[in-house]
């Protein structure tokens, strides 16, 4: 049983997700207007706040959420301290991540509208660009870093939303040598070097999560699907092992991937990505 307490300004009425390093907690508060309001607050795990390193990794998630402005990353609202603890405050979503519609309701997903899943990817491209676009300490790409089926929320609008920028501050300050996220989703080559990895470090997840939203982990299937051969080669470029031809350029496999969407058929897109979101799981 959650026994809600307060968080400066918040009544922290439940908790949302627990992870490694940090939680996610639901808070109410009344705003200008004398609304009651519900928003999202991440703050670091009370038994790890005192490491100084992921306190130094907690402020720059805050620094960066705060200069992000695209409509699939939450939205800021303010951090500081309460309690003597450090907390950010943003936009509370609601909706189903894709990794459980993968796994939890995979009929849902694979018996889906093919080009329903390119929208959800070519967005995702879209949001990975509007971070490639800013920069870090030394002039570094920031670069998300950790795109998978986790981290990517089907909202309850039917909207494709991208999670979780504590590693992409990381990137953009120093990697040291260690490649941080979901190892499935990178590169295979970047093994080989992680001192600087480049935008494929983000556009390779997509292709991989398309082929996923398309047939399970088997890309040979996803392939035979009857997809479009332009389609097929856009796949097989996102997803190249060697990282000759993967995109070094996200903006660019967001446009090559809304070649394939008719404009007027969005509108039924966003329903039917809306019922998938709404579904009991």
């Amino acid at each position: 049983m959650f026994i809600p307490f307060q968080l400066g300004r918040y009544t922290v009425t439940d908790r949302v997700r627990v992870g490694g390093m940090s939680e996610v907690l639901e808070g109410r508060f009344v705003d200008e207007e004398g609304d009651l309001a519900r928003i999202a607050l991440k703050r670091p795990l009370p038994e790890a706040s005192p490491d100084p390193r992921l306190m130094v990794m907690f402020w720059e998630e805050c620094a960066l959420m705060e200069r992000v402005h695209h409509p699939a990353f939450p939205r800021f609202i303010e951090s500081g301290m309460a309690g003597g603890q450090p907390y950010m405050a943003m936009e509370l979503l609601r909706g189903r991540r894709l990794r459980d519609l993968l796994t939890a309701r995979p009929e849902d997903t694979v018996g889906a509208n093919p080009a329903t899943w390119v929208l959800v990817a070519a967005e995702i491209a879209e949001a990975a660009h509007s971070l490639h676009e800013l920069q870090g300490e030394g002039g570094r790409t920031i670069l998300h870093g950790d795109i998978n089926p986790s981290n990517i929320l089907i909202d309850t609008e039917g909207r494709v939303r991208l999670l979780d920028l504590g590693i992409a501050a990381g990137i953009a300050r120093s990697l040291n040598g260690v490649l941080p996220g979901h190892r499935l989703y990178h590169p295979p080559y970047l093994a080989l070097d992680v001192e600087r990895p480049d935008v494929d470090l983000d556009t390779y997840p997509i292709g991989r999560i398309l082929v996923e939203c398309f047939a399970g982990d088997d890309a040979s299937v996803a392939m035979r699907r009857g997809l479009p051969e332009t389609l097929v080669t856009v796949l097989s470029n996102a997803m190249d092992p060697g990282g000759l031809y993967v995109y070094k350029d996200a903006a660019q496999l967001a446009r090559d991937l809304r070649s394939f969407i008719r404009e007027d058929r969005i509108p039924e897109m966003r329903r039917e990505l809306q019922a998938l979101a709404l579904a009991t799981p």
